[in-house]
C-alpha cells in the first residue's frame, strides 16, 4: 500500500535534492515508515495489524509471543470480578435473556438455586421460604465502596411482581472509577452494609429475596459505569469461576456465565495457595536429580520488578520463570534462558495451576513451541508463520490426589505436556507436584519422549 506513496515522495524529493546538489538515499522511506507507524498508534481501537509493546528482538518471536499471550490473556480484564454467590447457583437468565435483559440491560444476569431434578421450590413452591435460594447469602463480587442501598421494599408473593419498585432491595458498590456493580431483588430487611461502608470480595452484603419485579426469588447482577439504579448495564466478564458440565466440573477464566449453567466460585485451598506463593526475597533450595548424573544443588531466588512483575530467577543457570498468583489460580507467564534445565521444567508443567483442592478438575493452557520441536519444523513455522501456525504445545494440569479435601495437608498435582505439529504429536511431558505442609517439598519432569527424567527435592 505505501510503496506508490514512497515512490511518489522518492520523485518530489529527487527534485528538491537535486537543486542542492545532495544525493536521495533513503529520506522518503524513513518518512513514510515513520508516517505510517504515527499513524497506527493514533488508532482508537488495535485491528488487524497489532502494535507490538515488549520487543523480542525477531520477527519471529514477536509473532509467536503475541500468538501466545492473546491466546492466554487476551479476555482478561484489568479489574476482576467473581460470582456474588456462594456455592452452587443456576444462571436463570444470561445476557440478552428472553425476559427482562434486554436494549441497554441485556448484559446482566440472573441467578438461582435448583436441586438434581431442575426444580428451584421444594414441596408445593407457594411460600417463599419453598424456595432453595430465597434467604441464602449474597456476597460482594469484588472490593469496593457501598454508594447505594434500598430496604425496606417488602417480597412479594409467588407470581407477583412489584412494577412500581422495579429492581426492589439493591446494594450498588463503586469498584473503580466507572465500574460499579449491582444486585438486586435481594430480602427485606437483610442488607447488612450501609452506603460509605468498604467491601472486600467475599463479604456478606444481604440475602436473597423476591423484591421489585420478581415472581419468584432469584438475584439479578449486573455491572455498570453508573451509580445509580437503573443504569445501562456494561458487557464485563467474571474473572474465574467452575462450570458443572455433563457431570464433569470445569475452570473458567474471564467468561459470561450462559443461561442454564451451574456455576460456582473457586475456594482457594490455603495449602495450595501458600505453596505457590512466592515472596520477594525468598530463595528455594533443590536437591536436583537426573538421569545418569549425580545429584546437584540449585538455588532460585524470587524478585520483583519496578512493574511489580515477580520471577524466580536461578543465578547459576541465567534462568528466569516470571509468574503471577491470583488467588485462585497460578500461572507462569514467561521464561527466558537455557530451556534444557530445572526450571525450565518446573516452568513447564506448572504452567497454570488451579489453588482449588477439587480433584479432577481440569485446566488448559498453551505453552511457546521454543525448546519442543526440531529446528527443521521450527524454520518451516518461521516461514509459514504470518499465514498459519501449525506447530502448538498443549497443557493440561489437575489435582490427581488430596489426603483430606476439607483440610488437606498434602496434595499431589499432575500435569501433561503435548507437542503437536499439526495433529501429530512429538514430545510429550509429564509432571508431578508434591505440597505438604503448605509448600512445595518434590517435583517430578518426565520426558516420555526421550525417556528421561528429573526428580526435585525443595528443602525449604
Amino acid at each position: 500500500v505505501v510503496i506508490p506513496v514512497i515512490a511518489f515522495m522518492t520523485s518530489s524529493f529527487s527534485t528538491l535534492f537535486a537543486y542542492f546538489g545532495l544525493p536521495m538515499y533513503s529520506l522518503p522511506f524513513n518518512i513514510v515508515v515513520l508516517l505510517v507507524l504515527y499513524t497506527f498508534s493514533l488508532r482508537l481501537e488495535s485491528k488487524g495489524i497489532k502494535r507490538v509493546t515488549v520487543q523480542q528482538f525477531s520477527p519471529e518471536k514477536n509473532y509467536y509471543k503475541h500468538i501466545l499471550g492473546t491466546s492466554r490473556f487476551g479476555h482478561e480484564s484489568l479489574f476482576h470480578f467473581y460470582l456474588p454467590v456462594m456455592g452452587e447457583w443456576r444462571v436463570s437468565q444470561a445476557h440478552d435473556g428472553e425476559i427482562t435483559h434486554k436494549a441497554e440491560w441485556k448484559h446482566a444476569w440472573d441467578f438461582d438455586i435448583v436441586n438434581d431434578a431442575g426444580e428451584t421450590f421444594r414441596g408445593k413452591g407457594t411460600n417463599l421460604e419453598d424456595y432453595y435460594c430465597y434467604d441464602i447469602p449474597v456476597i460482594a463480587p469484588a472490593p469496593g465502596t457501598v454508594v447505594k442501598v434500598v430496604d425496606g421494599v417488602r417480597d412479594n408473593a409467588i407470581r407477583e411482581v412489584n412494577l412500581e419498585d422495579n429492581w426492589g432491595n439493591t446494594v450498588i458498590i463503586h469498584h473503580a472509577e466507572g465500574l460499579y456493580s449491582k444486585l438486586s431483588h435481594l430480602k427485606k430487611g437483610s442488607i447488612s452494609v450501609n452506603e460509605g461502608d468498604y467491601v472486600v470480595k467475599g463479604d456478606i452484603i444481604g440475602r436473597c429475596g423476591s423484591s421489585g419485579r420478581s415472581p419468584e426469588p432469584h438475584l439479578h447482577f449486573q455491572i455498570q459505569a453508573f451509580p445509580y439504579i437503573g443504569s445501562p448495564t456494561l458487557n464485563y466478564p467474571i474473572s474465574y469461576y467452575l462450570l458443572r458440565q455433563s457431570g464433569k466440573v470445569v475452570f473458567k477464566e474471564f467468561s459470561n456465565p450462559e443461561e442454564g449453567d451451574l456455576v460456582q466460585n473457586i475456594t482457594p485451598a490455603p495449602i495450595l495457595f501458600n505453596a505457590f506463593n512466592f515472596i520477594p526475597g525468598q530463595t528455594l533450595s533443590l536437591i536436583i536429580e537426573m538421569d545418569g548424573k549425580e545429584p546437584y544443588e540449585e538455588n532460585w531466588k524470587v524478585y520483583t520488578n519496578a512493574y511489580n512483575h515477580s520471577y524466580l530467577y536461578c543465578a547459576s543457570k541465567k534462568t528466569s520463570a516470571w509468574f503471577v498468583n491470583r488467588e485462585s489460580v497460578f500461572l507462569f507467564t514467561d521464561f527466558y534462558g537455557d530451556t534444557q534445565t530445572a526450571l525450565y521444567g518446573f516452568y513447564v508443567i506448572a504452567q497454570k495451576i488451579l489453588l482449588s483442592a477439587q480433584k479432577e478438575t481440569e485446566v488448559t493452557d498453551h505453552l511457546p513451541i521454543y525448546g519442543f520441536f526440531s529446528r527443521t519444523l521450527k524454520l518451516l513455522q518461521d516461514l509459514a508463520a504470518p499465514f498459519y501456525q501449525f506447530l502448538n504445545v498443549k497443557y493440561c494440569s489437575h489435582i490427581s490426589s488430596v489426603d483430606d479435601e476439607h483440610s488437606p495437608s498434602e496434595v499431589i498435582i499432575e500435569s501433561n505436556v503435548r507437542a503437536m505439529a499439526g495433529k501429530k504429536t512429538g514430545q510429550q511431558f509429564e509432571g508431578k507436584i508434591k505440597v505438604e505442609n503448605n509448600r512445595i517439598t518434590e517435583f517430578i519432569i518426565l520426558n516420555k519422549t526421550r525417556n528421561k527424567r528429573i526428580k526435585c527435592n525443595i528443602k525449604n
